[in-house]
């Protein structure tokens, strides 16, 4: 009797520690591929795929001030253009000179915003003296043509500052007499323009071009009516 009531506790015993232990273990073993699982259901390789679907499918953003250029120029205009003095007279001008430019590119290398100081040498033409300066502001469109050689067209607003200095008769009421006698006359037009040129590209940044101008007046108090001119250019896009 004694050694039966010995030998049941000790196989209750082992019976209960074999059990916990099988009990341990399957519970490792079930959270062993949970604690790899995230909180939205994903384990570490499908996360690393999903993310590199999302790279594959983006796609940056271009800045459009990126390929937006600035473009200095020199050039040498001609310009043809008579003026009708206040005594009725007509004059007849061609004077030459040179002009500066400053454009940028409208957010497309097609369009382009510019302007352009001009200064002429004074013209003298029988007894009177012109002299011209000028201020434009342009609108161009640019289309390729072919290989390096570009058309390039568009309207504009100038302000131009004529000075005319001439000589006019004057009668003498004393002696009844005419005389002349020197006069000065300062006239500001505010002008619309339209031209229409040619540009060859020599290298990625210059260019060599012509420029065909038509100018008339926008106001009816001037002498300084309307001008074709025709310019040589010399331009540095960057």
């Amino acid at each position: 009797m004694k050694k039966s009531l010995i030998f049941y506790p000790r196989k209750w015993t082992f019976s209960l520690s074999t059990l916990l232990l099988a009990l341990l273990l399957s519970r490792a073993s079930m959270g062993a591929p949970q604690s790899e699982k995230l909180e939205d259901g994903l384990n570490y390789d499908e996360l690393m795929q999903e993310l590199s679907q999302m790279e594959t499918r983006y796609t940056p953003v271009e800045n459009p001030f990126d390929d937006v250029k600035i473009h200095l120029g020199f050039g040498l205009p001609s310009s043809n253009f008579s003026v009708i003095k206040p005594d009725g007279g007509t004059e007849y001008g061609d004077p030459k000179g040179f002009q500066f430019s400053l454009g940028i590119d409208l957010l497309d290398p097609k369009w382009q915003a510019e302007g352009v100081v001009r200064s002429y040498s004074a013209l003298q033409h029988n007894e009177s003296a012109i002299s011209l300066q000028e201020f434009d502001l342009k609108v161009a469109y640019n289309h390729h043509l072919y290989h390096i050689f570009y058309l390039r067209g568009g309207v504009g607003l100038a302000a131009r500052y004529l000075d005319l200095k001439t000589t006019e008769y004057r009668l003498d009421e004393k002696s009844g007499k005419k005389t002349l006698v020197p006069k000065e006359y300062s006239y500001t037009t505010p002008t619309s323009i339209v031209f229409v040129g040619a540009d060859s590209y020599v290298s990625e940044n210059i260019s060599l071009g012509g420029e065909f101008s038509f100018r008339s007046a926008m106001v009816d108090e001037t002498i300084d009516r309307q001008s074709l001119d025709f310019t040589f250019r010399v331009d540095g896009h960057f």
